[in-house]
């Protein structure tokens, strides 16, 4: 069986609406991390660049879910602390996690595969078709309510890449 770990802001509602939620062939586990008993199982996920991973979360919790109270991106990244070690926001688990947080157990990578948001289609299609799943991604809870144009200072990237910093080193994103 295959399990499908849905990391928060990098594409995973379109990997859950694509396979679909009864899908024998796979469990979707809403939001939850790799579990021990993922051990006996196929499990995959998709990363994303946590800067861009980043700038997605400020603007889903801040203009769709109304959590983030800082007024402005460089705020809400000077204080991402507080949301990266704080409860999570209406999941059983931190959606601010890194992605290694939710694909590693007992401080080890132990996910089997890895998909990147930057090139999920193709990814995701050659994926599904050695595992017998859908083959065309469909995209959707693409975020119309945002802010474009975020920029990034020094401080800003120190705190991303202090938090985040498994996220550049196990899966190869340029700090």
């Amino acid at each position: 069986m295959l399990r499908f770990i849905h990391i928060t802001k990098t594409g995973g509602m379109s990997v859950q609406r694509t396979i679909g939620t009864k899908n024998p062939r796979c469990l979707m586990a809403d939001h939850k991390p790799f579990l021990k008993a993922d051990l006996n199982r196929t499990t995959f996920a998709v990363v994303r660049d946590p800067y861009d991973r980043v700038k997605s979360l400020y603007n889903f919790y801040k203009y769709k879910r109304n959590v983030v109270k800082e007024d402005t991106f460089r705020d809400f990244v000077l204080n991402l602390d507080f949301y990266y070690a704080g409860k999570n926001i209406g999941h059983q688990y931190n959606t601010f996690w890194s992605c290694y947080d939710y694909l590693s157990l007992d401080g080890e990578l132990k996910v089997n595969h890895v998909l990147r948001f930057e090139n999920i289609a193709e990814e995701y299609h050659n994926f599904a078709s050695k595992h017998k799943l859908p083959l065309e991604l469909i995209h959707i809870n693409k975020n119309d309510k945002k802010e474009d144009g975020l920029k990034w200072d020094m401080e800003m990237i120190d705190v991303v890449q202090r938090l985040y910093d498994n996220d550049f080193k196990h899966f190869n994103y340029e700090k």
